[in-house]
């Protein structure tokens, strides 16, 4: 529940990653052999399975496979989560935050936190996408990057 959530946040704070590496070296021996046609199985979400077609099942399938041959960038990015992130994020600018309303894999709450905590930051809830799902997005996501970027560049000069 939340308090052994809670309990298990106080000690990756604290340096004990003991849990962490154990479950995600069990994750990767599991998903060394992954294949495209397996990717739908590792989703709750609806939107998620759904997505899991073509070219974009083949592309994370082999990102899978990868991560097999060690976690060290997932655990980087798992724990960003919970340490200092070396700036303030009230200092950020220019941001939007695209989540899936159904992602089961990260709160829409931390979307939410991040945008409570950065100003003019943009929140995009996506009805009906999941976690990975929200990457059929990437061009529509892609083009609002390039226009907050061309925005800031101009209210530079």
């Amino acid at each position: 529940g939340d308090a052994d959530y809670a309990d298990y946040i106080r000690r990756v704070q604290a340096g004990d990653e003991s849990e962490f590496v154990k479950n995600s070296e069990d994750a990767a021996a599991k998903w060394s052999g992954r294949r495209a046609e397996d990717m739908p199985d590792n989703f709750t979400c609806q939107a998620d399975r759904e997505c899991m077609t073509g070219e974009f099942a083949e592309w994370l399938a082999a990102q899978f496979r990868a991560a097999s041959a060690g976690v060290e960038g997932y655990r980087e990015d798992y724990f960003a989560f919970y340490h200092d992130w070396g700036f303030r994020v009230a200092r950020a600018r220019r941001v939007a935050i695209w989540h899936g309303a159904e992602d089961g894999n990260v709160s829409v709450a931390k979307g939410v936190w991040l945008a409570d905590h950065i100003p003019d930051a943009e929140l995009h809830i996506l009805p009906h996408e999941g976690h990975v799902s929200v990457g059929l997005r990437f061009r529509e996501i892609f083009d609002d990057l390039i226009s907050r970027s061309q925005a800031g560049k101009a209210s530079e000069t």
